[in-house]
């Protein structure tokens, strides 16, 4: 089966950004199996479409603010914001959504 690593580390040094070098090494190795991106992708979609308490609304401000604005989700993107704020939120996963009439960038 897929190996792991599991690497224990004061906090200190997850806060001061030295895990997410671990993080990176650790990809580029290969050691991330592609079911542990698969998993964080699948729980992400799930939380997106989480609806609010009025059932109407999504429960995320910032999804129900692009999809009232006329968005669609695009895709998921992994890995895509590796700042340590965007690694501890949302494990670098980023979304984007694409609006009818706009123009494709290039």
């Amino acid at each position: 089966g897929p190996e792991a690593l599991q690497v224990s580390v004061p906090d200190e040094v997850f806060h001061s950004g030295d895990a997410a070098h671990v993080v990176h090494m650790a990809e580029a190795a290969g050691i991330l199996p592609k079911v542990a991106q698969d998993a964080l992708l699948a729980l992400a979609y799930d939380y997106i479409i989480r609806r609010g308490a009025d059932g109407s609304r999504s429960a995320e401000p910032v999804v129900h603010f692009h999809l009232a604005g006329g968005g669609a989700l695009n895709a998921f993107h992994w890995r895509m914001e590796d700042t340590k704020q965007g690694l501890e939120e949302s494990f670098g996963i980023v979304m984007s959504f694409a609006y009818r009439g706009a123009k494709d960038e290039e």
